[in-house]
């Protein structure tokens, strides 16, 4: 292909019907170009009509004739095929003998083709075509020629066509030949090309430049369109995700209340049932001693002799007379179960779509897109700057502060949360915001080392940092982190190449694990490191000592396979909850892996207190969700207005929980009570 041809591309030199180079170019008034043999084709079927296929515009045509003709793609194309694969091509000059030899050659000023020889001793060897400049075809194609052939070529004069355009007449705004300046254009007013272009360049940009204009203004006017539909396919995904989680939320309460129904059930049952089984188990064992005592006596005498009778007759008699038929007596209530009604109360959710429109709410109109955590200016003010220092026997790369907000202490940010039995009031404490001079820092994980330190880390930093409540602390760079642990004994980070990297609390490397998709968070003091693939849990003690390793099974033990696990977290008693993405929820298994319940919420990221209370993060809903092993207790802690989007949670020993949100940590502190 031609440097030409590559540039121009093929909307502008293929044909809009057939989709091929076009032949003999015809322009349509929507300036899209057509062949002419395509244009006859479709004229002779559509009786005097054709639509662009492009532009779908309809255009009354009575024949060819009418239609402009495209000189400057007409030219364009002659360009290219001269300067196209001199394959089947012939000399010129043989063709008029009747010969067939190659071309090698083409003459830039009359456009022939020129075998070896025409070349070097014909073509440039006469009066009219000795300044003609030829050169070999694959010069020509190189593109380094295409100026010159456009300059030399010339368009025929629609009137004289034995006349080329030389001259444009004023009067008429046509180019016209030199036969048309002393005929048809003989007293009109004459002017060269160049004087005529220099108008019509100046008309034309102008007009070029007002429609540049409006496609810019589509432009911003489309970009807005476009946001508007990802606001509303964002809106219209945040929305699914919360009336399923508001669905599920419920389902979850109403198999809370299954479950203790059942287990109530069970339990008041018990003791009747068994005593009624052991009644019936000694009626049971009477009656069949008195049926062997009388089928005894049946058969003796139906086939015993007189003093086979007689010779066994005092003991029988006296067997049969001190066996009792009556059995115990107790009154029907000791023995009948009692059963219990079920007794329902049951309200209709009421589930409506709120859509806010400015100052006035709307039901069905459009629903807000985020709630962002506003600061004031006395809120900046109260920033306290605290650096973490680097440590000497530690490979420090990156050097970060952290600076402290005090917002709403005290009981300004309580919140109260009361579900079941359970009783949350979570206060506010600060919120710390990690600034980096390379990059932003992004906060992907949270642990607690003590009540007052936990580990941060920063994945765009590629740096994980000890924070202290009251000081500073350390940091040290570990490429391609992604989060972290804390038990006892050790500091494990996760990196992205499914490694998990084993440190003392020393920060000294002890040890290394390999294809791993999930680390578990653990309780405070915990003494358990667990990790996860999809199909298996790994559980470590102190020295890297594999306790167990199970297998995944649902709730008949077969075999499960969680789609894409991505945060999980392990109780004390060696139960454990893992978040699947992929399938909208949280698995929680026993401490054989077997699976005991699924919590329906947003599968975001696990944490879990001495307690074994379950905490499991709302990204969406900015929200913490708080649970049971059981599924018997279930709260929830808003974060907003002070965090938006969780990524991680942390529960301290002393229930202070610390929220990683973009590059900022908050920290609160939980009180839970049960209530009776």
């Amino acid at each position: 292909m031609s440097v030409l041809a590559k540039e121009l591309g093929d909307d502008f030199l293929s044909c809009v019907l057939c989709q091929e180079l076009l032949k003999d170019p015809r322009l349509l008034p929507c300036l899209h170009s057509i062949c002419n043999a395509c244009a006859s084709f479709r004229l002779d079927k559509s009786d005097k009509f054709i639509t662009c296929p492009i532009c779908e515009d309809m255009v009354t045509i009575w024949n060819v004739e009418n239609t402009y003709l495209n000189p400057w793609l007409k030219n364009i194309i002659s360009v290219i095929k001269i300067t196209q694969n001199s394959e089947g091509k012939f000399c010129s000059f043989c063709e008029l003998k009747g010969g067939n030899q190659e071309a090698v050659a083409t003459c830039l000023t009359c456009f022939d083709l020129l075998c070896k020889t025409c070349w070097e001793s014909r073509h440039t060897f006469t009066t009219l075509t000795k300044e003609h400049h030829v050169v070999s075809i694959e010069e020509a194609q190189s593109g380094c020629y295409d100026s010159e052939i456009r300059s030399n070529q010339t368009i025929c004069c629609s009137v004289h066509k034995n006349e080329y355009y030389k001259f444009f007449c004023k009067t008429c705004d046509v180019p016209i030949c030199r036969d048309c300046t002393v005929l048809q254009h003989r007293s009109h007013d004459h002017i060269s090309p160049k004087d005529a272009l220099k108008h019509s360049e100046l008309c034309l940009q102008k007009e070029i430049d007002r429609v540049e204009k409006g496609i810019n203004q589509l432009k911003i006017q489309q970009s807005e369109l476009d946001k508007q539909a990802n606001d509303s396919e964002n809106c219209e995904e945040n929305l699914r995700i919360q009336i399923e989680t508001t669905c599920n939320s419920m389902i979850n309460k109403i198999s809370a209340q299954r479950r203790s129904l059942e287990k109530s059930l069970t339990q008041s049952l018990k003791n009747p049932k068994e005593k009624t089984k052991l009644k019936t188990e000694l009626a049971k064992n009477k009656i069949r001693l008195l049926e062997r005592t009388t089928s005894f006596c049946k058969f003796l005498l139906k086939y015993g002799t007189d003093f086979e009778i007689l010779s066994l007759q005092s003991l029988v008699m006296r067997r049969v007379k001190h066996t009792s038929v009556k059995f115990d007596q107790f009154p029907s209530s000791e023995y009948r179960v009692t059963m219990p009604r079920l007794s329902t109360s049951w309200k209709e959710p009421d589930f409506r779509l709120i859509f806010e429109n400015g100052l006035n709410t709307v039901e069905n109109e459009t629903l807000p897109m985020e709630t962002k955590s506003v600061q004031t200016d006395e809120e900046e003010k109260n920033k306290t700057v605290m650096g973490i220092s680097q440590s000497e026997n530690i490979d420090i790369g990156i050097q970060c502060n952290i600076i402290e907000h005090d917002i709403l202490k005290g009981d300004k940010a309580v919140q109260t949360c009361l579900y079941s039995d359970m009783v949350i009031q979570c206060s506010l404490l600060a919120t710390r915001c990690f600034v980096n001079l390379h990059q932003t820092p992004k906060i992907s994980c949270l642990s607690w080392m003590t009540n007052d330190s936990f580990i941060a880390v920063d994945q765009c930093n590629s740096s994980v940092n000890l924070c202290f409540l009251a000081f500073s602390g350390n940091g040290m760079v570990l490429e391609n982190c992604i989060d972290s642990t804390v038990t006892s004994w050790c500091i494990a980070v996760r990196t992205g190449s499914s490694e998990i990297i084993v440190l003392d609390h020393n920060w000294s490397k002890k040890n290394c694990v390999s294809n791993v998709s999930v680390l578990f968070a653990t309780p405070p003091l915990s003494i358990l490191l667990a990790c996860t693939t999809n199909y298996a849990i790994s559980v470590f003690s102190h020295g890297m000592t594999l306790l167990k390793r199970l297998e995944f099974t649902d709730t008949k033990g077969n075999p499960l396979v969680l789609k894409d696990p991505r945060f999980g977290c392990i109780f004390s008693s060696g139960k454990f909850a893992v978040s699947d993405f992929d399938n909208d929820f949280v698995f929680i298994f026993d401490e054989n892996a077997r699976l005991f319940r699924k919590e329906f919420c947003f599968p975001g990221p696990i944490a879990t207190d001495k307690d074994d209370l379950i905490y499991i993060a709302d990204f969406y809903e900015h929200r913490i969700i708080v649970t049971n092993f059981e599924g018997s207790l279930r709260n929830t802690i808003t974060l907003l207005p002070h965090v938006s989007h969780p990524r991680s949670i942390s529960i301290s020993s002393d229930h202070k929980l610390a929220v990683a949100f973009r590059n900022s940590v908050a920290l609160f502190q939980l009180k839970i009570e049960n209530v009776s």
